[in-house]
């Protein structure tokens, strides 16, 4: 007889919510103080920053010396704080800033401080109510510099706040540097001077910078390297020594693109970007690279905006989200000065355009809008500057809901020997704003959902999800929430001990939350590794399609020698999950194999996820094997 073991038992954990569907508008943060500053290239300098999570932005740019800090709460922002230019200034301006990751640290850069050697300023927010900022200690200037290097032209922040990279792109009149400072304690100190090899005479090395979140990895842009063609530089820290790994520019470029004259880093240090605004004649285009063991390669083609009007400068400004698939960048040009942004995704390694360029209403004048950008780790929130509104400079925020995540399976149902499979659901929220989230139960019948609300700092849990639901059945559940959550599941055996299936024996397994965005399409393919079948172990094969079509899946069972031993088509409709109950058996007749595996294929449809139960015969006790592309 058949057993019927729900495979899909176990805790999936901390998982985040990266991707994102693209929002709207929430708020125009008029009067920012973003007044722009002639120097490079006749474009006003400035920049703005985001915190990870989106809920803390640095302004800079002001020509009065100070930077401006917003919090958002819900869609609303407020400002915080104003951030002026600290200790030891010589006619500094707060010209740059940027702030970490975890939102508590600021670094201020004026470039101009003291006749162009320029500076830097630390600061953390403190306050019972966590509402103030103070200075760390004094300037922060690096050693080395060749003339007026104009030190803080650009600047970037780990995630928290212990490592920092200035850039100066006049040092040795051109060549340009950059200079990293590290903190121990509460004291910072310069950790390197960096200058790579360059051609021609002024590459203005130090033009854009930014560090990974650990602080591990730097890129520097220096966008008239090569006569105006440009490149970045990047380095890796081991110990306390700076070493070049490698120098980047992108192919496909058209002219002198000035490829450096914006960079960003993913978290993790291993996908860059890297805009070239004077491509094509000043329409502008950006590159993204990879990091794979310590070498950087091209990844797709240049990216280009549609939709624009005359040459925007796409790339003045760029951003990227912590897993590398989604990007922003920023063309003040557009449109004779109004300015736009565009957001870019990408599938496989593929970048595409997402949805029609952003340009934020009310602005006042050409507002040069993109000519900083920002964007929140998991690309659910992004804030464009316009230095030029004429309301004294503005920045206009934007939010977008993430994208679903799948609990590939969860149930309410009775299995073999008595057994009771049940499943425990829970959505921590990390932020500092309490989440909508909509649960949706796609099981047997009809989708079942619900609404909840999970405050900010808070976890709430559902004890038997799919019953709370008013459902059965074994299916999956969908995650709609309104910011990014962390989210567990569990499914149990709930029988009595007297049941044939040795309830307490089984212990759950480990599976990954899934984003619709991570699954196949048509014509890709993964494998599902280390399958069994045996007097020991049996193996279920399951596959839960996220996207929004029937989709059409091809699954072949190979021994491990490679040999094809049966193969199954299956369509499954959207937002349905369907398993196979020991294949390799009952299909292949296979008894004692130890090492076989299997390949998926999706011939139609996407959003396509599969998984594999390798089960212990005894104790009922089930290991997840999630598909590896």
């Amino acid at each position: 007889m058949k057993r019927t073991t729900l495979f899909a038992a176990g805790m999936l954990l901390l998982a985040q919510v990266a991707a994102a569907q693209l929002g709207s508008q929430d708020e125009r943060l008029a009067g920012s103080g973003i007044w722009g500053w002639t120097y490079y290239d006749d474009n006003p300098i400035y920049s703005v920053s985001l915190s990870g999570d989106g809920a803390t932005a640095i302004v800079g740019g002001s020509g009065g010396g100070v930077a401006r800090v917003f919090v958002r709460s819900g869609r609303v922002w407020s400002r915080q704080a104003d951030v002026p230019v600290g200790s030891g200034v010589a006619g500094a301006g707060a010209y740059s800033a940027a702030i970490s990751g975890s939102g508590d640290t600021a670094i201020v850069g004026g470039p101009v401080n003291d006749g162009g050697t320029g500076a830097v300023w630390i600061y953390e927010r403190t306050g019972e109510m966590n509402d103030r900022w103070e200075q760390q200690q004094p300037k922060l200037v690096g050693s080395g510099a060749g003339g007026r290097a104009y030190q803080g032209f650009s600047v970037a922040i780990s995630w928290y706040g212990d490592t920092a990279v200035v850039g100066g792109p006049w040092d040795v009149n051109g060549i340009g540097a950059a200079w990293v400072f590290s903190r121990t304690g509460w004291v910072w100190s310069q950790q390197a001077k960096l200058v790579g090899p360059y051609s021609g005479l002024q590459p203005f090395q130090g033009t854009s910078v930014a560090i990974s979140a650990d602080g591990s990895t730097v890129i520097v842009g220096g966008p008239n390297d090569a006569d105006g063609v440009g490149a970045a530089w990047v380095y890796t820290r081991a110990g306390g020594t700076w070493s070049l790994q490698q120098k980047l520019f992108g192919s496909g470029a058209a002219g002198r693109a000035g490829q450096g004259r914006s960079v960003a880093l993913s978290p993790d240090g291993d996908t860059a970007i890297v805009g070239g605004p004077n491509d094509a004649d000043g329409a502008g285009a950006a590159w993204v690279f990879t990091r794979a063991n310590g070498a950087w390669s091209q990844q797709g083609s240049k990216v280009t905006g549609n939709g624009a009007v005359g040459a925007a400068g796409l790339g003045t400004s760029v951003a990227i989200s912590s897993d590398g698939s989604r990007a922003l960048a920023g063309g003040p040009e557009d449109d004779s000065g109004a300015g736009a942004a565009w957001i870019f995704t990408r599938a496989g390694t593929v970048w595409a355009q997402e949805g029609d360029k952003l340009v934020g209403g009310g602005a006042i004048g050409p507002a040069h809008q993109g000519q900083s950008v920002a964007m929140s780790s998991n690309g659910a929130a992004f804030i464009v500057g316009g230095p030029t509104d004429g309301d004294g400079g503005a920045a206009w925020a934007y939010s977008s809901r993430p994208a679903p995540s799948w609990v590939p399976v969860v149930a309410h149902s009775d299995g073999a020997n008595g057994s009771r499979w049940r499943s425990d659901f829970g959505l921590l929220n990390p932020g500092a704003t309490a989440a909508s989230v909509e649960v949706r139960f796609h099981g047997p019948g009809a989708v079942v959902s619900s609404t909840t609300n999970v405050p900010a700092g808070a976890q709430s849990i559902l004890r038997d999800v799919v019953g709370e639901l008013g459902a059965a059945g074994q299916g999956a559940l969908e995650i709609i929430a309104d910011r990014s959550l962390m989210v567990t599941a569990r499914t149990y055996n709930q029988a009595a001990p007297e049941a044939g299936c040795l309830a307490n024996g089984t212990q759950g397994q480990d599976y990954p939350v899934v984003a619709a965005s991570s699954g196949l399409a048509a014509g890709q393919s993964a494998f599902l590794p280390a399958l069994v079948e045996d007097d020991a172990y049996r193996t279920n094969i399951g596959v839960v399609n996220m996207g929004e079509a029937t989709a059409t899946i091809l699954v072949e069972l190979c021994d491990g020698a490679g040999t094809t031993v049966a193969e199954y088509t299956r369509q499954i409709p959207p937002g349905r999950w369907r398993q196979e109950i020991q294949p390799f058996r009952y299909l292949a007749g296979e008894t004692a194999m130890s090492g076989g595996y299997s390949r998926i294929t999706v011939q139609s449809g996407a959003g396509v996820f599969a998984l594999a139960s390798v089960i212990d015969n005894i104790t009922n006790d089930p290991t997840t094997v999630a598909m590896q592309r």
